[in-house]
């Protein structure tokens, strides 16, 4: 009778060793969380790896899990600025870089600087002096 078990074999070296040894130790080129499903998988509990891979396990957990999250993020924001694949889709979205993300396109920049000219008080010397100032920002 034959067995076959689709895991890591890596993974199953490291679990091997732990039952003969009673030690166990991360996997540097594995997956951190490949490995703790094969831990699961092998039924050892993650409190088992020795003091010099738990520091190294969870910092390397925390940081797959925050990665994880910023890409779920990632994928929220560009969830909420869909515009749809209709006729007009590429100009709402190009109007609402220009007016919402100044850091796009210069014409961004450009549009920004007129709309905050646009609330100064009309003075026109005021206006003319900012207008000059604003050109060598761009």
């Amino acid at each position: 009778m034959e067995f076959y078990f689709d895991r890591h074999p890596r993974a199953f070296a490291s679990v091997l060793n732990f039952y003969r040894t009673g030690q166990l130790h991360l996997i540097e080129e594995m997956c951190v969380l490949s490995f703790a499903d094969d831990l699961e998988y092998w039924g050892v509990d993650e409190l088992y790896l020795e003091s010099c891979c738990q520091h190294r396990y969870h910092q390397r957990k925390e940081n797959v899990f925050e990665e994880m999250r910023k890409e779920a993020e990632s994928l929220q924001v560009r969830a909420a600025e869909d515009f749809g694949s209709g006729r007009f889709a590429d100009l709402r979205r190009k109007v609402w870089d220009l007016l919402e993300k100044p850091q796009t396109s210069k014409a961004a920049r450009v549009s920004r600087i007129f709309l905050m000219m646009s609330s100064l008080p009309h003075n026109t010397k005021f206006n003319h002096l900012y207008l000059k100032g604003a050109v060598y920002l761009l």
